[in-house]
Formats: structure tokens, C-alpha cells, sequence
């Protein structure tokens, strides 16, 4: 749950989530689903064996149900990112001397503006950059079907399945222009 331990009560985090239910959610994440299901990259828990193992908790259905949802709900997203250099950053070089740089991202997410934040946070956070916009956000398995597909993609997904934590970013390809459509 992307910056829960940030979130203060009161507050929605970027899943849209209100601080008591992510705080909840997060709880059944580290207490059961992790000790569980480590092993494994969280969008590959066979649905079959998932229900198996959820029978064989003992607690009450609807605290059952809410596990299985979390399961459930993680898939492997992608989106093209416009990113410029945030401005209050000093001695950028990441873009050398273009004003901006378009990339492909993948990232387990529940939903695409879920995906959104996790991919704005981090731009901000780990590349001191702005995302400008994120257009072509779907599942990656939709993207992968596609007959103008990137290359790319095939090695971010299989980094995304052993490191379901992380935001993937692929080739930097970079505008010059002071101004971009």
C-alpha cells in the first residue's frame, strides 16, 4: 500500500483509500498474505490454490473475503510518461540537453490511478522528475497482444513478477523541444 506509512488519519492515500481501511489492509497484507505467499510474485497465486488455502484459515468469512479481494486485485499495468526535470532540482542531467524524455513504465497496481500515483510518486521521488502526462495506461497483458508492441515490455514484465515492489522504467527517449503536444 503506496505511502501508508506516510498517511496521516483523515487523510485518502493514492489508492483512494481512507487511512483505517488502508491501515487494514496492510494488517492482512503483513499478517497473513506475505508469510503465505512470499514465494511467489503477487499476480501469480493460482486462484485455485489461493481458495484452498483461505478455507483452511479460521476467521470469519467476510475477514476471508477482504484477503481474497486484496489477492485478487494486483495486475501488472503500463502507461506511456511524458516526464520533465522538476525545476527545483539543481544540476539535473538526467535528460542531458533535452527538455524532457518519454518512457515506458510497468507496475503491479489495482487499478489504473492507482497505477497513476505509484508512477508520479516515484518520478518525483527517485528520478527528481515531474510526470507532464501518462497517456496509454492498460494492463500489460492487453499491451503484450498488440502487434506494435515494444521489445521492452517482455523484460519489464518478467523484472515486474520478481519485483512486484518496484516501478519499472524502460528506455528514456528524449525530446528537445520547448514545448510538446
Amino acid at each position: 500500500m503506496l505511502g501508508i506509512r506516510e498517511q496521516q488519519p483523515g487523510q485518502t492515500n493514492v489508492e483512494g483509500l481512507q487511512y483505517s481501511t488502508a491501515c487494514s489492509y496492510l494488517s492482512m497484507l503483513e499478517r497473513h498474505i506475505r508469510p503465505q505467499w512470499a514465494a511467489q510474485p503477487v499476480g501469480k497465486v493460482r486462484a485455485a490454490a489461493a481458495q484452498q488455502w483461505l478455507q483452511g484459515l479460521n476467521m470469519a468469512p467476510k475477514y476471508k473475503g477482504k484477503i481474497k479481494a486484496i489477492i485478487d486485485s494486483m495486475e501488472i499495468w503500463t502507461g506511456l510518461v511524458c516526464l520533465v526535470a522538476d525545476p527545483a532540482c539543481k544540476d539535473f542531467k538526467r535528460f542531458g540537453d533535452g527538455k524532457g524524455a518519454y518512457v515506458n513504465v510497468v507496475a503491479w497496481a489495482e487499478s489504473a490511478s492507482h497505477f497513476e500515483g505509484r508512477v508520479t510518486a516515484i518520478a518525483a521521488e527517485q528520478l527528481d522528475c515531474i510526470v507532464r502526462e501518462i497517456e496509454q495506461i492498460e494492463l500489460l497483458e492487453a499491451a503484450l497482444h498488440r502487434e506494435e508492441c515494444p521489445d521492452e515490455f517482455f523484460t519489464m514484465r518478467a523484472t515486474a513478477e520478481r519485483q512486484p515492489d518496484d516501478v519499472l522504467f524502460g528506455a528514456f527517449h528524449i525530446w528537445d523541444q520547448d514545448d510538446v503536444n
